[in-house]
């Protein structure tokens, strides 16, 4: 949803990049000042879709982290990143009962594919930590 959301922000803005006349009413120095304004804002828009595509085409390709788990440490065995863990908190980290598994999952989530995903706790039992995909 978020993916189909961010596409139609990109197309009314490239719609009114190329209608719109910036240098309506100017001199023709400020006149040729707003074209090249408006192909830097049409470039713009196109670096914003090909980055939007990339990390699509990122996300397509690698696991899917959504599920329920029961610790941070159940986590990191599940998807084989025990050594993204420990690049970030220090070998061992799971085993320390002061790390809270919410937040060091957030951290792993977000070091892998930045805000894609959603963690939190429902305080259910044994699988209580829910992550959710959020989108692009």
């Amino acid at each position: 949803m978020a993916d189909t959301f961010t596409r139609e922000i990109l197309e009314k803005l490239k719609k009114h990049a190329e209608s719109s006349e910036f240098g309506r009413g100017f001199k023709d120095t400020e006149k040729v000042a707003a074209t090249y304004y408006k192909t830097g804002y049409l470039r713009a828009l196109e670096f914003f879709e090909d980055t939007l595509n990339e990390r699509r085409q990122q996300w397509e390709k690698g696991p899917d982290f959504a599920g329920l788990y029961s610790s941070a440490g159940d986590f990191v065995c599940t998807h084989k990143l025990e050594v993204v863990g420990d690049v970030l908190f220090g070998k061992g980290w799971y085993d320390n009962p002061d790390q809270e598994d919410t937040q060091a999952i957030w951290e792993i989530c977000d070091f892998v594919y930045p805000h894609r995903y959603m963690v939190q706790c429902l305080e259910l039992g044994e699988l209580d930590i829910q992550v959710t995909e959020i989108g692009i």
